[in-house]
This record gives C-alpha cells, structure tokens and sequence, in this order.
C-alpha cells in the first residue's frame, strides 16, 4: 500500500541517536577549518575521503566551506582530498588544499593546482614524477564511526518532482527519483538529518535549494550508496560508511559540504548505479510515493 510523500518532511527525533548523532556532525562538517589548523588524521579534514579510492573528473566542483559553481575542470577547495587507497585526477584539476593518500597520487596534465601532497607511494602529474616530490608521508586517518538508526519507508519517483525537508531527523529505506528533482532543505534555526537503508539514486539536474541555515547545518548518511546524475549539486555531508558505499556523480556535479565513502567517483557514473535504476523500475512519470 502507498500514500503520497508528503511535501513536507518535518523529521522526528529519536533520543536514542540523538547524542551520538550530534557529536559526529560536529566531526563531520566543521565547515569552516582552516588549512593551517587541518588534522589530516581526521576526517574533518577532507572535503573528500573515500577508503578505498577517490576518482574526480572533468566539470566538478567541492567546496567545504564556500558557495561553487560548475567549471570546466575539476576544482576542490576549503579541505584536503583523501584516500586510504588511491587518488586520481583528470587534466588541469585545481585542488587548493592537497591530497593524503598512500598508495598514489595520480594528476593529468598541467593541473592548476595540486595543493600540498601526502603519500607513501607515487605521485605522478602527466605520468611524469614532479619536482619536488611530495611534502610528506601518508597520514593515518581515524575510523570514523557512523551513526546507528532503523530504515524507513521506500521512496521511489518519477521524474518532475519536488520536497521540501526541514530540520530533525528523517528516516528512509531507498530513495530513487528520476530527472529534475527539486529538493528544498530548510533548518530553520536547527539541523537536518537524512538516514538511508538503501540506495539514493538521483537522476538528471537534481536542484537542491538551501533556504535557510548553511551546509553545516546538513548530514546525510546512506547504508548503501549514493548516486547523482549530470548537473546535480547539494549541501552539507554525506557519508556512505559500508565497505560497497560507493558515492558518484555525473558531469556538471557542484557542492558545498563533503563526501566521504569507500570509493568517490566524481564525474562519472559507475555501472552499478545504471543497473540499480534500472532494476528498481524508474519509468514511473509525475509522481512520487512512499510505502507504509
């Protein structure tokens, strides 16, 4: 049985997460750090980690801690770019922090910048060693423990579609839209928490509106993994903590906030994400509806 998704999710909140949810946002999305001040043991560091390898291509942009817009080439600034495996970058990538990664470090050619690179195995710029060599050795980084919470309901939508979500806490099961989706965040003064059991998958041009409060103010967290189209941004944090979270995003990708996942594949869309769409049944038009 179905009923129409509200366009408005209020969220509740559940005391039992409450305490632990609040320390790992406070982790998670201090937004603001400096470079001076980054512990790159610590995930606060990063505006993107992905535990086992970290891909960004062509037209995207992420930012901790300042308002973006699509460019050409890659951009990440306002934190560091890490991996506990491997890091790779197109052609003329412009990361203004660094890189932490201990297996290697891969740029191609002329990028703007590579920020300061950490590494224990290669670094490479056009398949050329650079001169000098990186600044450091790999930094460990602290496990980071994710929050503990019950699924909700299954979301699954067609294309054309809004929702407004405001502060509290919100529980899913898959979340699975089409094209053109529209999601307003509204904290209101508070936080907004979105719990995932399952898959999130966005389609195309997925416009998220944050009209009150800043990307601080926002974590997401997904059992499964995240999937964003072409031309889609977003706010705030968003964790997929399981060793198969993959966390990817098409061309023409913008954020502000963080991404941290087993692997990150930014500018591209992983094959699996197409076979979930598929298998979930997508060709559903002009509606949105929530199972109870």
């Amino acid at each position: 049985m179905f009923r129409q998704l509200s366009m408005r999710e209020c969220g509740t909140r559940v005391s039992a997460v409450a305490g632990k949810g609040a320390l790992l946002l406070g982790l998670l999305v201090g937004l603001t750090q400096s470079a001076a001040r980054a512990d790159l043991s610590d995930y606060s560091a990063y505006a993107i980690f992905g535990d086992y390898s970290v891909s960004v291509g062509n037209n995207v942009t992420v930012s901790r801690d300042n308002s973006v817009s699509a460019g050409t080439y890659a951009t990440v600034s306002g934190g560091f770019v890490g991996s506990n495996g491997t890091v790779t970058f197109g052609d003329y990538a412009n990361v203004t922090q660094g890189v932490n990664a201990p297996i290697s470090v891969t740029f191609g050619a002329s990028p703007v910048s590579t920020g300061t690179v950490y590494t224990g195995g290669s670094f490479t710029i056009a398949g050329v060693s650079p001169d000098p060599v990186p600044s450091g050795s790999f930094v460990t980084v602290k496990p980071l423990t994710p929050v503990t919470f019950t699924p909700g309901d299954d979301v699954f939508g067609g294309d054309d579609n809004s929702l407004v979500v405001g502060q509290g806490d919100h529980y899913y099961g898959y979340f699975i839209v089409g094209d053109r989706f529209n999601l307003t965040l509204d904290p209101n003064g508070g936080k907004i928490r979105m719990f995932f059991g399952g898959d999130v998958i966005f389609g195309n041009n997925l416009k998220v509106t944050l009209s009150s409060g800043s990307a601080e103010d926002i974590y997401a967290q997904t059992d499964a993994s995240w999937t964003f189209g072409d031309n889609s941004n977003w706010f705030g944090t968003i964790y997929a903590p399981n060793d198969t979270g993959y966390i990817s995003a098409g061309s023409g990708f913008t954020m502000t906030g963080a991404l941290y996942g087993s692997d990150v594949s930014l500018g591209t869309i992983p094959a699996p994400g197409a076979l979930v769409l598929g298998a979930m049944g997508i060709g559903m038009v002009g509606w949105l509806r929530r199972r109870v």
